[in-house]
């Protein structure tokens, strides 16, 4: 029952599937109420769920040399913020940290904790974990202590650009402690504010295109102030506050900053949705930090995964320019390579309009295939074999466009530059980073599994032939008694190395508080608040809405009106 637990499998499922396995209810000797029972038990010898989940990460830390994890207590001495980083995030955040994401899920721990995941993209594209904290509460100075301890876990090394929802703690605290990096705001969440503060669907569908297409600055500052000119919001303070942060939103303002493809914070609700199949808002901080460590693990085999796939097999090849897609399948990851295969496709209907010599490069004018209008320039740098285009694709996202490959087609060039492959999409990208103590990998607990059913498989092989006679049945157990008692020997020696650690660094720090979550209403009492509630209309404690004296008062009152004025009050009222 613990091992199905720890892989988040509710009590009730595992009875049935008990159930199941063992032919009938009736097979069992147990009742599910004994489940219950015995978790409860395990639960009151844990005298601070607060301690375990530090004693837990430092026994990470023993096997881990690049794990990392603080903590700060109240004045009382309960948990107010953790935070934790392993070694392979740090490996990582090497290798693919130029774009950071994150942000706050609830729900995920009986204490209603804010839980905060900074997450990136792989070379597969592929969601990544750098590192996790718990919260709570989500005011500045807890955002500026995550990052605080996020750069110490990563040597001080810093993004160079960062997604977030836009809060104003979060806002404030990346303005504080990452001032380099360019914030970005998530898209989704804009048009969500949009539909909230406009309301106009014709508003909603133009901010879109304002902030998705890939305009020039000017044509972009004529589309917007089109569109706020024909729905009469030249005065709207939402929308003028929104202009204003427009190099947070707006492509064009942004164009020429790597963002690794992140636009929106869909990758961190997509961790959101997949812990929350596991994690339950009862369960302890234990217990999340445990399942959150093992979904980790899970999605780290599937970048294991995903290489092997990578260099397994040749593509299949489909454009017209078989060189430079054979270069490209060489080079980059196979999802990648997908991406980058629909550019070779449209490259090769670009087409050189003309070209201009100057001292340093030559300039080539580009033009998509029967549309002679529409412009973009490519310079090349013969000498450093380098290419850049007007529309800053290549420096955005970083994979050549397709009026690069044009103009490589052109050239009749058919291996990708140097200078045009980023190696964080590549096949090798993570290879300089092999052998880096301070970034050893932590033993999974699937393979201390796998090294047990080792043992029970040689084992068995060794009591079939020891049981044979009776010479070699005492030899066997007399081996196996002095195997067994030096291993003991061994595993009390560093459990009193253990203790006298833990008692020279002593963890001591209470349970944290039940927190308020993000959007509970200003009245409502939570769990662990005594406070009594309010009435809506004279805010005195007591009575609500129905049973108040002075809403009876003005009921009557707007009652003694003609039966059309009463009407209208009513309607007034039900309106708010």
């Amino acid at each position: 029952m613990t091992s199905m637990r720890k892989a988040g499998i509710s009590t009730t499922d595992i009875y049935n599937l008990m159930a199941d396995q063992s032919g009938g209810f009736e097979k069992i000797n147990a009742l599910k109420v004994d489940m219950y029972n015995e978790m409860t038990k395990k639960k009151q010898k844990e005298q601070s769920d607060a301690k375990a989940v530090l004693v837990y990460l430092k026994g990470l830390g023993s096997g881990d040399a690049g794990m990392f994890w603080s903590h700060h207590a109240d004045e009382e001495g309960k948990l107010k913020q953790l935070f934790w980083a392993d070694g392979i995030s740090h490996m990582d955040f090497q290798v693919f940290g130029e774009v950071l994401a994150f942000d706050a899920t609830y729900r995920k721990n009986r204490y209603g904790c804010p839980i905060v995941i900074l997450v990136g993209v792989n070379h597969h594209c592929q969601t990544i974990v750098f590192g996790t904290a718990v919260l709570t509460n989500e005011k500045e100075e807890s955002y500026v202590w995550v990052l605080e301890q996020f750069l110490a876990a990563m040597k001080g090394k810093e993004p160079s650009a960062v997604i977030t929802d836009g809060a104003p703690a979060m806002r404030n605290a990346i303005t504080r402690i990452l001032p380099k990096a360019h914030h970005r705001l998530c898209a989704w969440h804009l048009l969500q504010n949009a539909q909230r503060n406009i309301g106009d669907p014709n508003f909603v569908k133009g901010f879109k295109s304002c902030m998705l297409g890939n305009y020039s600055v000017g044509h972009f500052k004529k589309k917007w102030f089109q569109l706020i000119s024909d729905l009469n919001l030249e005065d709207n303070p939402w929308v003028q506050g929104l202009y204003e942060k427009r190099h947070m939103w707006a492509t064009c303002m942004m164009r020429g900053k790597f963002f690794a493809g992140f636009r929106t914070t869909s990758r961190c609700e997509g961790m959101h949705s997949q812990i929350g199949r596991i994690v339950r808002s009862r369960n302890s901080l234990l217990e999340f930090v445990q399942y959150f460590e093992r979904y980790v693990n899970y999605m780290r085999w599937r970048e294991v995964d995903s290489d092997y796939k990578s260099v397994v097999g040749d593509a299949v090849l489909q454009t017209n320019v078989r060189a430079l897609e054979r270069s490209a399948a060489n080079v980059y990851t196979r999802t990648v390579f997908l991406k980058f295969r629909s550019w070779l496709n449209s490259g090769s209907v670009v087409k050189v309009a003309a070209l201009k010599e100057t001292s340093s490069c030559i300039i080539y004018s580009m033009y998509r295939y029967c549309k002679p209008g529409k412009l973009w320039y490519v310079a090349h740098d013969e000498k450093m074999s380098t290419f850049r285009c007007s529309c800053q694709r290549m420096e955005t996202f970083g994979l050549p466009c397709d009026h690069i490959i044009g103009l490589l087609v052109h050239l009749d060039i058919d291996v990708i530059p140097d200078s045009l492959v980023l190696s964080r999409w590549c096949k090798a990208a993570k290879e300089g980073m092999i052998g880096n103590s301070e970034s050893s990998f932590k033993f999974w607990e699937s393979i201390v599994l796998a090294r047990l059913g080792s043992l029970v498989m040689r084992s068995s092989e060794m009591f079939n032939l020891g049981c044979e006679s009776m010479e070699d049945y005492l030899d066997t157990v007399d081996m196996m008694a002095k195997h067994v008692e030096k291993l003991k020997a061994k595993r009390i020696a560093e459990n009193v190395a253990a203790v006298e650690e833990d008692n020279v660094t002593p963890i001591d720090v209470k349970n944290p508080d039940v927190v308020r979550s993000k959007g509970c209403g200003g009245t409502r009492s939570v769990i662990g608040n005594k406070g009594k509630r309010k009435c809506t209309v004279c805010k005195q404690e007591g009575h609500n809405k129905t049973t108040c004296s002075q809403n009876k008062r003005q009921k009557v009152s707007a009652g003694s009106g003609s039966v059309a004025a009463g009407k209208g009050a009513r309607g007034a009222d039900s309106g708010l």
